[in-house]
């Protein structure tokens, strides 16, 4: 049974597109499995928090007030591999970013420029992106359907 909601149907019926007919399809979603504990940790400091979002099946976002399923990049690689996709790639997205408590520092723009690189370096670099915030998971229609 998937963590999230099911796969748009879109997403079950791909189609190659373009002049070389290879075709791409970017899946992304929040709640990366330890983005939550790691936030209540080191922000809040709050590790009783912390281990309780371990294996909370959802999260409350702080800027909307509002509760999300969580969802788990290797969950959603499943449900594409079981629509007959193959997982080409994983992302991270906001690696670091939420970790770095002095959010006025993230204004000054030669620090942005320094985060936007770290954070570019990490997206694609193992273990990261199980870490971030966000993930974007990279599939097509699998070649031995």
């Amino acid at each position: 049974m998937p963590q999230c909601d099911p796969i748009p149907p879109r997403i079950t019926d791909i189609r190659p597109r373009g002049p070389a007919r290879a075709h791409r399809s970017a899946l992304r979603h929040r709640s990366q499995r330890g983005h939550g504990p790691l936030l209540a940790a080191v922000r809040s400091r709050n590790l009783t928090e912390a281990l309780r979002l371990l294996d909370a099946p959802t999260r409350v976002t702080v800027t909307y007030d509002t509760e999300a399923r969580a969802c788990y990049a290797d969950d959603i690689a499943g449900d594409l591999r079981d629509a007959g996709l193959e997982v080409l790639g994983h992302s991270g997205i906001r690696v670091v970013c939420d970790l770095i408590t002095d959010d006025a520092r993230k204004s000054d723009s030669d620090f942005y420029a320094d985060l936007e690189r770290l954070e570019l370096a990490l997206a694609n670099r193992a273990p990261y992106p199980h870490f971030a915030r966000m993930f974007q998971l990279i599939a097509r229609p699998s070649r031995t359907r």
